[in-house]
């Protein structure tokens, strides 16, 4: 069944795939602090009925702890970089090269990771405030 995401915690979502019956996301998420449980960000794949019904799944990977979210994302830049290398047909050295290449010089690259790093943070303070 997958954890109920809910608009109101909900930080970003690229839509994926557009199917017959559902459309998937990759979707980033905030759970603030709730009893014993810590605040955590979830990272995972929503599906979204297309056929009138509210139904929504959320199958999410829960990070609690910043250092195996940076792990996880290490892990995804890796696939990213292979992926790409496979693509285009250079070895994944070249790629990984061209990629540290464009954040080190692509102004708008960093501006945008910065922009929205600043608003997923204001995102998640109004969550714990109950206002998003």
């Amino acid at each position: 069944m997958g954890l109920r995401l809910g608009l109101r915690n909900c930080i970003h979502s690229i839509l994926l795939d557009e199917g017959i019956k559902y459309d998937r996301y990759m979707a980033i998420g905030y759970l603030p602090r709730k009893g014993n449980l810590d605040d955590c960000v979830v990272v995972g794949n929503l599906e979204v009925s297309k056929g009138g019904e509210d139904k929504e799944f959320f199958n999410p990977c829960k990070f609690y702890q910043p250092e195996k979210l940076f792990e996880a994302i290490t892990h995804m830049v890796a696939a990213y970089v292979a992926f790409s290398a496979k693509r285009r047909g250079v070895s994944a050295r070249q790629m990984f090269f061209s990629l540290l290449t464009s954040v080190a010089t692509d102004l708008r690259l960093r501006e945008k990771i910065l922009n929205l790093a600043e608003g997923y943070y204001k995102k998640m303070e109004e969550i714990e405030r109950g206002e998003g």
